[in-house]
């Protein structure tokens, strides 16, 4: 027989943007991509909210994703306004670019990164 797990053991996110880091941390890992880097790049780009559009770039999602990008992630059925959907993406740009999408956030998630890696247990 299992043994009962109540609810109070199962450690589950308290919001929605710590269910997003934590989803980001481990898209990253499965990529090989430091995760604290890739968490922090999205916290820069738009502090974790998936319906963020910047008014004068027209970079959209979590991630940011430039419009440059919109016939690709059209015919890959990717809705960048979907958290999980614009992480994935956000994952194809980092294996064909590296960080290069995101240099311009790029101050600002060093510094971040340094923030979250003194967090981490």
């Amino acid at each position: 027989m299992l043994p009962l797990i109540s609810f109070a053991q199962i450690d589950t996110p308290k919001t929605e943007k710590e269910f997003i880091s934590r989803f980001i941390m481990e898209r990253a890992r499965d990529a090989n991509i430091n995760p604290n880097w890739f968490l922090a790049t999205a916290i820069c780009e738009s502090g974790l909210r998936e319906r963020v559009i910047n008014p004068v770039s027209k970079t959209v999602g979590i991630f940011q994703i430039h419009p440059i990008h919109r016939k690709t992630y059209r015919q890959m059925n990717i809705d960048p306004f979907n958290f999980v959907d614009n992480v994935n993406f956000a994952v194809y740009l980092y294996t064909l670019n590296g960080k290069s999408p995101w240099l311009a956030s790029k101050e600002c998630s060093d510094k971040k990164m340094k923030t979250l890696a003194l967090n981490s247990p």
